[in-house]
């Protein structure tokens, strides 16, 4: 045994705490870790709720050291109180913790919002009408959920 291993009673306590400790810290690890397993819905949308029309708009992943900034979609123009939906690919790579969204007014004014979406991905059920939704505000609000939409996807990416 090595020398900082102790002998007789340290040896005994020692190896009682690394066996109570060591499944905690692997427990916490795995439920701090993004999860390749969890069910994502299998369409993007996008809601123009501003009150006027979009010249364009564009949802991207945000980047960290973990993930790019994959396109999740765009349109151009985005009539307002439309819904535009884009079907993912068939077993799509994880989304990112984060989506950013741009958009342009026809008057040319542009915004940008970074939004977490991990919380409204925690409520995703993965069945095929089902959408993670971005809505876009008045005021340079956006808000994220997922739900059912009643729309076939317009096109892809």
């Amino acid at each position: 045994m090595p020398a900082w291993y102790g002998s007789g009673m340290n040896q005994l306590r020692l190896t009682c705490w690394l066996a109570a400790v060591l499944p905690l810290v692997l427990a916490a690890g795995c439920a701090t870790s993004p999860s390749s397993s969890r069910v994502e819905p299998p369409l993007v949308a996008i809601r123009n709720a501003t009150g006027q029309d979009l010249a364009t708009v564009t949802v991207r992943e945000a980047p960290d050291d973990r993930h790019q900034a994959r396109r999740l979609g765009s349109i151009s123009p985005l009539l307002n109180g439309a819904v535009y939906s884009i079907r993912r690919r068939p077993n799509p790579a994880p989304l990112a913790p984060r989506a950013e969204v741009r958009w342009q007014t026809r008057a040319g004014a542009s915004d940008a919002v970074v939004v977490w979406i991990d919380d409204a991905l925690a409520r995703a059920t993965g069945t095929p009408n089902e959408a993670l939704i971005f809505h876009i505000l008045p005021g340079g609000q956006v808000m994220v959920s997922v739900d059912p939409i009643n729309s076939e996807p317009m096109g892809g990416r």
